[in-house]
């Protein structure tokens, strides 16, 4: 005896209109699933893509800033070393009129 002979054949061939019907839906219900899925995953991925975006824009502003601070740090650099030549030439020129004074009284 075959395995096929217990399946019960009469009775599956009566109820294949209703298992097609079945399987079309449980189809159908898994391909709208997929479509469902997939909108969902291109949202989401449109959604990272512009949060890309906005993070893009946000660094390149950051850097651009970041090059201002440069700038202005170089510019108060520049700045503080005139003010030290001057502090520096403003002793000396205080010393030697201490000097001078002193040399002049006597």
């Amino acid at each position: 005896m075959s395995i096929f002979s217990a399946i019960p054949w009469s009775f599956l061939l009566k109820q294949a209109p209703a298992l097609v019907k079945a399987a079309d839906a449980l189809l159908s219900g898994t391909l709208i699933h997929r479509t469902r899925k997939i909108e969902n995953l291109k949202q989401r991925v449109e959604a990272l893509e512009e949060h890309d975006r906005k993070d893009a824009a946000l660094m390149k502003n950051m850097a651009e800033e970041l090059q201002a601070l440069t700038v202005s740090t170089r510019i108060l650099a520049a700045r503080l070393r005139l003010v030290l030549w001057l502090a520096v030439f403003g002793f000396f020129l205080g010393s030697a009129a201490v000097v001078f004074l002193v040399i002049s009284v006597q």
